[in-house]
């Protein structure tokens, strides 16, 4: 399964409900946004890392199942 399409919640940070979300969004979106109007804004270079150790998890799985 691919890891990019890996559902995922992450905490409001307005405290309301959790944003639902898959790690592929997480790695190319800019921000995301909460139901309540609150927003999390990711660094291109976070975002850069995330994509780098979601590949290098999908590689290791790999290696793992030989």
């Amino acid at each position: 399964m691919s890891l990019e399409k890996e559902k995922t919640e992450i905490p409001c940070p307005g405290g309301g409900r959790a944003i639902r979300t898959t790690y592929g969004e997480l790695a190319r979106k800019s921000s995301l946004k909460s139901s309540k109007g609150h927003e999390y804004k990711f660094k291109s270079s976070d975002q850069s890392k995330m994509r780098r150790a979601m590949d290098k998890m999908e590689r290791l799985q790999k290696d793992f199942t030989r």
